[in-house]
């Protein structure tokens, strides 16, 4: 059963999931209270979330795109700071995280209701199409209100394959900084068969995301799919960085301290003493695993034959970067 949503109630509650009733966009919300996000990936603080027993009742909240959008123009929400896009397996989680100790700071990892609007065409061609990029920008601004007089930014880390929606988000945010975070192909890869994310098995993103003709898939080998698809999030990057000049290239592999400074300078932000030694001792742990300190891959050789592509691609990135002075 689903009740409207008051604006009276939005403080503390949130739109977390994009569903299809009766043809229409429909959106579930979500009891907050005033939890701050700061797990490794926001489907964490949703899982949180949930257990709350404001959540466990029968009646869940919910409202339409008009009412969304409607309750999204009259909140008073921070705009993006920076949003950060990602080839994966490359610090963006960590960096998302060091983001967020900084309590003036609502840091955003990978939110699902954002993948909701951008891929909910795919998955639901019969629905009645909307305008996705006020829908995005809706959501956005309802997960960037200010619950706490004292936050004054928001950082953004979108999934991976977001960077194919890359216009998107740039007629949204035309003067936001971009940052394209990135890492060696073959280290990536590595990580990837520890623990394949959704962007490594076949099929789990649709193929014409990633710009894939049916007959591309290559459901055989996995370390191949992985690596045609880093070949993908690498071309984009370039077509991007060559264009936009508020799009900035960072390695991995300049470490997450330099990373944090870069995207100060970029984004004109500064912390407190106190919070920078927070952030120095937390970028030794495991990003997805705060507890744990960081160790590296093991190294094993790679048989693929794209990789020699994707090692292309990536030093001509690392070119433009490195050619750059200014940052």
């Amino acid at each position: 059963m689903f009740e409207k949503i008051n604006s009276d109630l939005i403080k503390n509650w949130i739109p977390v999931k994009l569903t299809n009733s009766a043809n229409q966009w429909l959106f579930e919300w979500l009891y907050i209270g005033d939890k701050r996000f700061i797990e490794p990936f926001f489907d964490e603080t949703i899982a949180i979330c949930r257990s709350q027993p404001f959540n466990s009742k029968p009646i869940r909240l919910a409202s339409d795109f008009d009412s969304t959008v409607f309750q999204a123009n009259h909140v008073d929400s921070i705009a993006p700071s920076a949003i950060i896009f990602h080839v994966s397996r490359c610090g963006s989680t960590l960096l998302s995280q060091l983001l967020g100790i900084n309590e003036q700071c609502i840091s955003l990892a990978e939110v699902p209701l954002f993948d909701d609007i951008l891929r909910f065409h795919l998955k639901n061609p019969k629905v009645a199409q909307v305008n996705q990029r006020e829908a995005l920008n809706a959501a956005v601004k309802l997960m960037g209100k200010k619950r706490d007089e004292s936050e004054r930014s928001l950082f953004i880390k979108v999934d991976s394959w977001h960077v194919f929606f890359y216009e998107t988000y740039r007629k949204l945010y035309p003067s936001v900084p971009f940052i394209l975070l990135y890492r060696s192909p073959d280290e990536v890869i590595r990580s990837h068969q520890q623990l394949r994310g959704m962007q490594a098995a076949p099929g789990v993103i649709e193929p014409e995301v990633f710009g894939f003709k049916p007959e591309d898939v290559n459901y055989a080998n996995l370390d191949a799919y992985i690596c045609d698809v880093l070949i993908k999030y690498q071309q984009q990057f370039q077509k991007i960085v060559q264009t936009d000049i508020n799009a900035h290239l960072i390695n991995y592999n300049e470490g997450p301290l330099k990373m944090m400074e870069k995207v100060f300078r970029i984004t004109g932000k500064s912390v407190t003493d106190e919070v920078w030694n927070e952030i120095v001792e937390r970028s030794s742990f495991h990003s997805k695993h705060p507890d744990r300190k960081f160790t590296e891959e093991r190294k094993q050789e790679l048989n693929i034959s794209e990789l020699n592509m994707a090692f292309k691609l990536y030093n001509e990135l690392e070119e433009i970067r490195t050619s750059v002075t200014s940052i």
